[in-house]
């Protein structure tokens, strides 16, 4: 009977305490949902680029918190010198000056024209009709494409152009081969480039499901090389057995890019490198194959390889990888293949394959290449924000030396170029569920809307990465599942610390002053009827 009525009177106070606490929130005029959304605000200070990163080169580490303190969550922008009581005793969201790169990468003089680079590939028309999703991301209106369909898919030419030039806007020319064994349509890739387009400097052979990250990182990467000598560029598996079974050669997954030069003498060649290659195992090997052949080049001293450059052959939850500091020029494997760019325990509207690829090539838009994936640590390391893709809170903090090795969340081993460390556990990670446009919304204590725009979510995909591209400040939605958090981080241009100091007219100065005396003078209204 005792524990009964301890019971009855522990839920009695919960309920008194609950209608207290949200009859407080009404009465001072604070919006109930900024009590259950965890925030931050990331003001971000560009820098020039000047070289890839890597983990093993030191990562920012801060000390301190980046996001408001998880229980009850009361976020607001507090306003320089705030004597009022109410709007000073809540906790002020974090506002973090974090070093990143332009938006927009910029290009050397010497870095080839986009009408100077074709795509090759060889694919089915129901794949080039899926993966073109894809295409879309990096083919522009001055590039070119190529697609090279088998010998009994030549009835679908005609049809498969027209989508992809019309539905997809992909300056694409589709043609059909006389070979019908995959693996040399692919070595012929090539040549049937080069006489689509015989004055290009590079011709890109890669896998339909590979993408890149931004087309400028790619004109940038190429910009090091005289398209004049022979260059064959690709980036090595990081898989152990991969490494093993096929060497140092270019895979195509990670996008394999020849110079005109060597492209014309594997087309040349053609015949006899199908000859001397019937029994290698891949398209991507008889391309690099054939290359040593023409070069005259030993396979292991051949390849130019670019750290970039990812075939991805990682299996599972990637996002050890993603987090890793690594530069990311092209990506692979992520749609119907090995690898999660989001773990799948999380609900399929995040981490579906296709999804979670779209949301993150839409922040890629919005961030540029150079940022997406960039990391930082918070709270003296326990904290790792990778832009764009996750937040990790684990339950140790970790030192820079744990960060300078790859997160082995995906269980495979990685070659000696990939130093590893085990998984470390979590207390909570949360990933990115959406992107879109920040405004300033005089209705929340926080100042930011706490929804998207409203017609944010009939926008067409293009339209969306058109309104991103035109803004300097948007939210990032991250989701914890298993425990239904959600937190949002504010990318800010316009806000800075100085401002916040009152160094200077910050945009949301009057709005908060009005507010803190509205909220005094709701507060002593309602405190004389109560």
């Amino acid at each position: 009977m005792r524990r009964l009525r301890l019971l009855i009177t522990v839920i009695i106070v919960s309920v008194i305490g609950y209608l207290t606490i949200n009859h407080h929130i009404q009465t001072a005029g604070l919006p109930p949902s900024i009590y259950r959304v965890r925030m931050g605000i990331l003001s971000p200070h560009f820098s020039p680029w000047k070289e890839e990163t890597s983990q093993l080169k030191p990562l920012p580490f801060y000390n301190d918190a980046l996001l408001t303190p998880p229980g009850i969550k009361t976020p607001i922008i507090q306003p320089p010198n705030n004597k009022n009581i109410l709007t000073k005793a809540l906790p002020s969201i974090p506002v973090n000056d974090i070093d990143v790169y332009p938006r927009l990468p910029s290009l050397p003089a010497n870095a080839p024209q986009l009408n100077q680079i074709i795509f090759a590939m060889t694919t089915t028309p129901s794949r080039a009709r899926d993966y073109s999703q894809l295409w879309s991301h990096f083919i522009k209106s001055d590039s070119k494409c190529l697609v090279l369909l088998a010998p009994h898919d030549a009835p679908q030419q005609s049809s498969l152009e027209s989508f992809l030039r019309n539905t997809r806007g992909l300056n694409c020319s589709v043609r059909s081969s006389k070979i019908d064994i995959y693996e040399d349509r692919m070595l012929s890739l090539p040549g049937e480039a080069l006489q689509f387009a015989p004055t290009v400097d590079w011709v890109v052979v890669s896998d339909d499901d590979t993408t890149f990250i931004d087309i400028r990182l790619v004109q940038r990467m190429l910009s090091k090389y005289d398209q004049r000598q022979d260059w064959i560029l690709g980036g090595a598996s990081e898989s152990p057995r991969q490494a093993h079974d096929f060497g140092l050669q270019a895979f195509g997954g990670a996008g394999i890019f020849l110079s005109n030069p060597i492209a014309r003498k594997i087309h040349s060649q053609y015949d006899n490198c199908a000859e001397n290659s019937r029994d290698v195992f891949g398209g991507d090997g008889k391309v690099s194959g054939c290359a040593a052949f023409v070069t005259g080049k030993d396979m292991n001293h051949l390849v130019s390889h670019e750290k970039g450059l990812h075939q991805f052959d990682i299996h599972g939850n990637a996002e050890g990888f993603f987090q890793s500091g690594l530069p990311f020029i092209s990506i692979h494997h992520l749609i119907k293949g090995w690898s999660d760019i989001i773990p799948t325990y999380f609900p399929k509207y995040m981490s579906e394959d296709w999804t979670s690829i779209k949301i993150i090539l839409r922040v890629a838009k919005f961030l540029g290449g150079d940022n997406m994936f960039k990391r930082f640590a918070f709270d003296g390391g326990r904290t790792l924000v990778t832009l764009g893709h996750s937040i990790i809170v684990f339950r140790e903090t970790l030192t820079p030396e744990h960060y300078r090795n790859i997160e082995n969340t995906f269980g495979d081993d990685l070659t000696a170029d990939f130093p590893s460390r085990p998984h470390n556990k979590r207390s909570y990670e949360y990933f990115i569920k959406d992107i879109y446009p920040t405004f300033i919304d005089l209705s929340t204590v926080s100042g930011y809307t706490e929804q998207p725009p409203p017609n944010w979510n009939i926008l067409s995909d293009d339209e969306k990465d058109h309104a991103l591209q035109q803004s300097s400040a948007a939210t990032f939605v991250y989701e914890e599942w298993y425990r239904g958090r959600i937190l949002k981080m504010v990318w800010d241009e316009f806000r800075s610390d100085n401002d916040l100091k009152g160094e200077g007219l910050w945009h949301g100065q009057e709005w908060l002053d009005r507010e803190a005396e509205s909220l005094q003078y709701k507060y002593q209204s309602t405190s004389k009827h109560v």
